[in-house]
């Protein structure tokens, strides 16, 4: 169906190809004109109120006088480049800080290495912008599933790359903050929406959430351990008594723990809901409770309280274990015991075990068995949900207290043999 409007209709073909036809007075007599562009819906209309525009006031429509189009005999920008001005402008307007320049620096090389390999280029060769198509996108995919690519590592560099693109066409602001004018000739209409142009999201089926007492099986093997970080011990408590991530807990510092209020500031969030949530949530009385946490948080004056394990990734060339390494092999050692079923901290329909993830998935069932209101446990653990539309008032902190007081104190015992067992006195 074409979208037809006083002499210009749009007709969508496939690939987001477009259609424009019109009608121009050539000679004195009526000649038919069309113009195909690749794009998204928006671009295309832009295109026709331009041509509309030149019908009415002169009677024709050239192509080559466009502030849309490109001319066809102007090289098209650099891919690199584009990328490259993109992360600089945004550094010099303060959107990226810190590593963040230096991570979609690694984005930028990833997503041109498979691009140069897909299409043949060598290392310094150009790579126009022209090959930016939703077929490009597709061919990197399969490839990073050919290589076994995780799903971060293959969405992050495509993400990244589609805002690039986004902001060459509406961010141009930044690039004259960046003293340059935008050079990027021949680049094509940016998409609105990136659903056919990042890696799908696998979908999941249920799993079964571990009990208490199964992390409690693994925190006892964890203090039994030998050359075990001590702080790892004190993060695996955090996670128990209050379902955070464990990024979240390695993110704490000691001004975000107020022992005497039991409160504690989540600095750290996923995503963007959280990052923006100003939450701070109870800490149970029973971890206040447990030996060594109140002297462990109050060792520290300022800064992280795990100072260790002040990030996840081990440094390059070190040969430690990281926390993550570390509660993989308890779990393992509980499940070879017979004291953990596999499933519930390595389910198979996972494409990675949760070692770390199953101390909150833990804090999340024994809350919901015990009738706790989906409201707290969504704001416990980050999700998001209605009361992220409004500030929180004294009586949700309140019921979250309350909530967080229900998980009971570590079995550091273990299962003890049945009490209703009879000695028979031996025969004479």
């Amino acid at each position: 169906m074409g979208n037809r409007g006083e002499g210009v209709s749009v007709v969508s073909m496939a690939a987001g190809k477009w259609k424009l036809r019109w009608r121009e007075r050539v000679d004195e007599r009526w000649a038919s004109r069309s113009l195909t562009v690749e794009g998204d819906k928006l671009e295309a209309d832009r295109l026709r109120v331009e041509i509309l525009t030149a019908l009415r006031t002169t009677g024709r429509y050239d192509p080559r006088a466009s502030a849309l189009l490109a001319p066809e005999d102007t090289a098209p920008a650099d891919l690199a480049k584009l990328l490259e001005d993109c992360i600089n402008a945004r550094t010099k307007a303060g959107k990226y800080r810190g590593n963040t320049s230096a991570t979609y620096g690694a984005y930028r090389r990833r997503f041109l290495g498979s691009v140069r390999e897909l299409e043949g280029l060598g290392e310094k060769e150009s790579v126009p912008v022209t090959l930016l198509r939703r077929e490009l996108f597709e061919r990197v995919h399969a490839q990073d599933a050919a290589r076994g690519a995780a799903q971060v590592i293959a969405y992050a560099p495509c993400r990244f790359v589609l805002d690039a693109w986004r902001w060459a066409h509406d961010a141009n602001e930044e690039a004259e903050a960046a003293d340059r004018s935008p050079p990027w000739h021949r680049l094509p209409p940016a998409p609105r929406s990136g659903r056919d142009y990042l890696p799908r999201t696998p979908r999941y089926g249920r799993t079964i959430a571990p009990s208490l007492a199964h992390v409690d099986a693994v925190l006892r093997r964890l203090r039994a351990r030998g050359k075990v970080n001590h702080g790892t011990r004190i993060a695996a408590l955090l996670m128990r008594f209050t379902g955070l991530r464990i990024a979240q807990v390695f993110g704490i510092l000691r001004e975000d723990v107020d022992l005497a209020g039991r409160q504690l500031y989540v600095r750290v969030g996923k995503t963007d809901a959280e990052k923006a949530d100003a939450r701070t949530v109870p800490l149970s009385r029973h971890l206040l409770a447990e030996p060594g946490f109140r002297d462990w948080v109050e060792s520290f004056e300022a800064g992280s309280i795990f100072p260790k394990r002040s990030h996840l990734q081990r440094k390059e060339g070190s040969r430690g274990r990281g926390a993550g390494d570390t509660l993989r092999a308890v779990w393992e050692e509980a499940t070879q015991a017979g004291e953990v079923p596999r499933h519930v901290w390595a389910p198979p329909n996972r494409r990675h075990a949760r070692p770390d993830h199953a101390f909150r998935a833990a804090f999340q069932a024994h809350l919901e068995e015990q009738r706790i209101s989906g409201e707290v446990i969504d704001f416990l653990v980050g999700h998001e949900g209605g009361i992220r539309e409004v500030h929180y008032g004294r009586d949700l902190l309140n019921a979250a207290t309350a909530a967080v007081d229900a998980i009971p104190p570590v079995d550091w015992t273990g299962p003890q043999a049945p009490g209703n067992v009879v000695q028979l006195h031996a025969r004479a």
